[in-house]
């Protein structure tokens, strides 16, 4: 008896042009999956830098919280950015003149995107430690932050690109 795999690949072999979309289908999934990510990262970076903003007011309503302000306020913007980007490559992938080049260029934007959120990250979770303690070590980690963010900015942006080039408008 034949696993599932052997008896999909068999049926594939019959019907022109369905492993092609297949492909195409997992890399719709990926990027759904990529933006769901990103997404759920940055809200929660959002969350947390909130949550330790008010507890430092708690605390010392004296404290400045001015730069933790501005990184909470950097990364809303970058999830609304991320928000207003297309999901699944929808027309992109349609196109019969998508290449080979240009799917790994757009993957590895995304992976580079899932790194430097997971940077940033760690970036936030390093601020928070040092926030309201060390306010050298404080403003260093917001720099970090700010260049971090303006870094996945730089990605998006080019991923955008590319997929307009290749797609179309890409309204998604």
């Amino acid at each position: 008896m034949s696993t599932m795999k052997e008896l999909v690949e068999k049926i594939e072999s019959f019907i022109p042009g369905i492993k092609e979309y297949k492909e195409k289908e997992l890399l719709r999934e990926e990027s759904l999956r990529v933006h769901q990510y990103v997404r759920n990262r940055i809200s929660e970076m959002i969350n947390t830098l909130r949550e330790v903003e008010k507890n430092i007011v708690l605390t010392d309503p004296s404290a400045n919280i001015m730069p933790m302000e501005q990184v909470s306020q950097m990364l809303e913007t970058l999830l609304r950015y991320v928000e207003s980007f297309q999901l699944g490559y929808s027309g992109w992938l349609d196109s019969v003149n998508v290449e080979q080049e240009e799917l790994m260029k757009v993957l590895e934007l995304d992976y580079n995107l899932l790194n430097m959120v997971e940077g940033l990250r760690k970036a936030v979770d390093e601020l928070v430690s040092v926030a309201g303690v060390d306010d050298s070590q404080a403003s260093a980690k917001v720099r970090e932050l700010i260049s971090g963010i303006d870094k996945v900015k730089v990605i998006l942006k080019e991923r955008d690109s590319i997929l307009k080039k290749v797609g179309g408008d890409n309204d998604g």
